[in-house]
């Protein structure tokens, strides 16, 4: 793996750019990223009606892109442990293998609203994904 540090706006990657951001499984998305991307892509439908539960990483195709939906929580008021959010990533990790995803779009996952430390996020990333070739870009606002 390897880690870009990006400033700006993740909506503003390469379209054919997997992005990744964390949800609730009740498909809430009515904050943060999630709801913007919820906005942008029209994704809640697709989502509810996909199978999915803590620790899934759901995917779904926009165009040329997916969008996967790191579920580290129940429900949005809820907020994440690292082990939900590790199995997210081990899931997420899972998906690139299959599908040869090579560039992956992130924000600084769960450190925003969730209120995980960014550290230990970091840790979780590189210690899951450094074996994998992938480009990961990470966008700081």
């Amino acid at each position: 793996m390897k880690l870009v540090h990006v400033t700006g706006d993740i909506l503003g990657c390469p379209p054919h750019v997997t992005i990744a951001h964390c949800v609730s499984a009740d498909g809430r998305m009515g904050a943060g990223l999630a709801k913007t991307l919820q906005g942008y892509f029209n994704l809640r439908a697709q989502f509810l009606s996909t199978p999915r539960g803590v620790g899934y990483a759901v995917a779904l195709r926009r165009g040329p892109r997916f969008i996967v939906n790191l579920v580290t929580k129940e429900h949005y008021y809820d907020l994440p442990t690292l082990a939900d959010f590790e199995e997210s990533i081990v899931n997420l990790r899972r998906f690139l293998r299959f599908n040869n995803i090579r560039e992956l779009a992130i924000p600084e996952l769960g450190s925003g609203l969730d209120r995980l430390n960014p550290n230990d996020v970091l840790n979780i990333i590189n210690d899951l994904l450094k074996f994998e070739p992938v480009t990961v870009y990470m966008y700081h606002l």
